[in-house]
């Protein structure tokens, strides 16, 4: 009974995909998430890491759903440094 579904406002990188040491600004990254998920598309939204903390921004471009949950292509658009202010 029901369809789950998730209405996301940010993007959490698991320890699966590419971390800041992979990517750069202007990458573009295809990662898979479970479940059915909604973003915003071509809309900045915040990416994080997979403790929560906010490593940078992010446009999804690209959303699939799959039998398994959702395939994403997200462009990296800026960074964050951590630790400053």
């Amino acid at each position: 009974m029901g369809f789950h579904t998730e209405i996301n406002t940010m993007l959490r990188l698991s320890n699966h995909d590419p971390g800041l040491d992979k990517i750069k600004v202007g990458d573009i990254i295809s990662i898979t998430k479970s479940n059915i998920r909604i973003y915003p598309i071509n809309c900045a939204i915040l990416l994080l890491r997979g403790d929560w903390t906010v490593i940078g921004y992010c446009s999804v471009i690209e959303s699939n759903s799959t039998e398994n949950g959702i395939e994403l292509k997200h462009k990296f658009r800026t960074s964050i440094r951590l630790g400053s202010y």
